[in-house]
Formats: structure tokens, sequence, C-alpha cells
């Protein structure tokens, strides 16, 4: 007898949570035992005691820093045992980073469809629903989510207009994809687990980039479904501010020295590279400030963060330079 497995796995790392809030952390959780019922309701899915639920979720943490315990105690509340369509587990792992912890779900996953999504991400309505609708019944193998910082304030309606997320889209609409952010994409479980994360030495983020490249150069489906909206927090507190630009600096460079490019991961590029990141974040401060809901006043105090965030993302990537295995060892996110 064939045992029932899962039609979906949402792999989720508890690794973001060190530095963002636990209340968005909750509010993602929550919108998961909201929308796995919805989704598989409309599906038509009957709920049964006897049988495998429609998805699992997967929650992946570091041992060495979190209590397993207390994880559960969390996900328990916000997502009851008796949600439909629904079970969960936490897995115990070590300290292996950011995508690390993606590609060991990925492995402990049964999913025919595996779903990734950040614990300091909340999904706007239906996410889960435009995140696999475009596989129903195509050859696409990858879907995009639409990622975007959400302008509370100042400092996150600067990050909005300058980061390298895309503004909140207006309307939901399908395109080819190039590229994806880990944090909000479904993959068919046979292309992740034939292409997991390869993590770039010395690097916090990047990976996904590159698997992207890798992707789209066999020739693989992927779809960008800008009606999978999430909300991304923007730095926490002055310190993350200062980390994140540093590290942003590395973690490009290195990017740039692994795919190898000529003339990529020289210092004409980074200069040239980091120029054009600045001006451009002035530019959108200055002549999209009303689209973020960003008054005229707080432009030049926008400008002015932009412009240390460019100085410090320039500085991590000379640092980089002058002591690569200081930087490599001494600066995770």
């Amino acid at each position: 007898m064939q045992v029932a497995k899962p039609r979906i796995s949402i792999i989720i790392e508890w690794e973001n949570v060190k530095l963002s809030e636990m209340d968005r952390c909750r509010e993602m959780l929550r919108a998961m035992a909201k929308q796995i019922p919805e989704y598989f309701d409309k599906q038509g899915v009957v709920a049964s005691a006897n049988e495998t639920p429609a998805a699992e979720i997967l929650i992946l943490y570091d041992a060495g820093a979190f209590d397993g315990a207390f994880i559960e105690d969390i996900v328990a509340t916000e997502i009851p045992r008796t949600t439909r369509h629904c079970q969960w587990r936490t897995i115990a792992a070590g300290s292996e980073g950011y995508y690390g912890l993606k590609n060991i779900g990925s492995r402990q996953a049964a999913g025919e469809v595996l779903v990734f999504i950040d614990s300091d991400l909340i999904p706007e309505e239906k996410w889960l629903e435009n995140m696999l609708s475009p596989m129903q019944g195509t050859d696409v193998k990858v879907v995009a989510g639409h990622a975007y910082v959400t302008p509370d304030d100042m400092l996150s309606r600067t990050f909005a207009l300058t980061w390298f997320f895309p503004l909140r889209a207006q309307e939901a609409k399908l395109s080819p994809a190039k590229g994806f952010f880990a944090n909000s994409v479904a993959f068919q479980r046979d292309i992740f687990l034939k292409h997991p994360y390869e993590v770039i030495p010395g690097a916090s983020r990047g990976a996904c980039r590159l698997l992207a490249k890798k992707l789209t150069a066999e020739g693989v489906q992927m779809i960008s479904n800008t009606g999978a909206q999430a909300s991304h927090p923007p730095p926490n507190g002055l310190k993350h501010f200062l980390l994140r630009a540093v590290v942003q600096g590395r973690d490009d460079l290195l990017m740039n020295q692994t795919e190898q490019r000529t003339g990529k991961g020289t210092i004409f590029h980074s200069i040239a590279r980091i120029g054009k990141w600045q001006l451009k974040a002035l530019r959108r401060i200055l002549f999209q400030h009303g689209s973020v809901g960003m008054p005229f006043y707080q432009v030049p105090f926008a400008m002015f963060i932009a412009s240390v965030y460019g100085f410090l993302f320039f500085m991590g990537d000379i640092a980089t330079r002058l002591f690569p295995a200081r930087m490599k060892a001494g600066l995770r996110i």
C-alpha cells in the first residue's frame, strides 16, 4: 500500500528571527494557518484524520542558538494542531546558516512542491495560492514571489525605495523570471533537490542569485507572480543597519568573484557598481518619494541614510579585499 504524501512542504528557516521582531514571525505563522486551509478547501481537498494532510510545515533552527521547546510553543500557539490540511514539525540543525537550513529542510520534506518563506516575511492574502497556481497544469518549475519593504516610517520608506527589493506591486501579474529571492519562492521538488543552494564560502547571501542563473542556463521555466506579495522588514536598529550594509558589500564582491566573469570582481567594477547604486538610490528618493508616502521634508534625511548605507556598502567591499579571511569569518547575518 502506497503511503500518501503531502502535496506541498512549506520550509521556514528560523534564522532571520535573530535580527527581526518576533511579532513578525508570529504573524507569518498565523498567515500560514489561515491560507493553507483556505487554499486546499478551494481545491476541493477533504480533510481526514486518517490521511496525511495536504501540507506540511518544516521549521528549521540552529539548536545551538534556540531552545526547540520554545519554538514549538510559539508554533503551536499560532498554528494549532487541529488546523485543517496542515501538520508541522520543528527540525534541529547546526549552525549551517540561512541557505544551509533551507537545504536541510528540502531533504527532510516530502511534498511534491517545496515552498520557501522566511521567518521575518509577512505574506499578504492569497500569497500561498498565487505561489502555487502558476504550476498547475503547466511546465513551470519555479515560482518567484514578490517581496517588498512596507513603507511605515522614514527608514522603511528609504529602504522601500533604495534596497534590492522592488516596490509593492499594484496588480497581480505573471511574467518570465530570471531571478528570485530565497525568502519567497516555490520549486517543483525534483528541481530543487537536483539543484540545492550552493553557499558561497564566507558570504551570508547570494546563493539564490547563482542558482537562478544556473536554472536559466539550463532552460528551467521560472515565473514571477506579483500577486504572491509579502512584506519584508528594513534593517532592525542601528547595529543591523551598519552590519547589513557592510555585509552586502562583502557578499556582492564574493558573488562577483565566484562568477569569474571578465572585469567583475575588480576594484573598478566595484566603484562603478556602487556608484550606480548610489545614484539610482538618490534619484528614486528625489523623484519617487511620493510613491511610498514620504513627505518632502524627509527627502534630505532619506538621502543621508542612503549615502551612509552606500558608503558602508563600499567599505565592506574594500575591507574584504584587504582582510578576506577576517571578513569571511567574522560577519554573519
